[in-house]
């Protein structure tokens, strides 16, 4: 599951500093006509909204241990240390290098959490 999470938090990643919005919402336009500003994972939030949670498709406080966390939802972990290095004052530029130039390490098919922190 880490390492599909992974796949989608970079993802993610890429797609915001591709986008010139800097909301760093994914989905929001799916729900355009809701006046809460849902999306379906916000980044800075990770928290809320979710749609995504809301929806029950993925929880990280799953109750019964043999099913797997969504990766979707999980990808969140990693999407949002992307908007802590840009909230903390990370240049756009330089933020997208450091992703772009990491990718190569998700070529390894057991890539987990642990090993995207090193």
């Amino acid at each position: 599951m880490e390492t599909q999470a992974l796949n989608e938090a970079y993802s993610d990643i890429m797609a915001e500093y591709a986008d010139d919005t800097r909301e760093w919402k994914h989905g929001n336009d799916l729900y355009y006509k809701s006046t809460t500003g849902a999306c379906i994972r916000n980044l800075a939030s990770p928290q809320y909204p979710c749609l995504w949670k809301y929806e029950g498709k993925g929880s990280l406080e799953n109750e019964d241990p043999k099913k797997q966390i969504d990766c979707h939802y999980a990808s969140t972990i990693i999407s949002h240390i992307a908007y802590v290095m840009h909230d903390m004052g990370i240049e756009h530029e330089v933020g997208m290098r450091i992703w772009y130039g990491s990718m190569d390490y998700l070529k390894n098919t057991e890539m987990d959490f642990q090993a995207c922190r090193q």
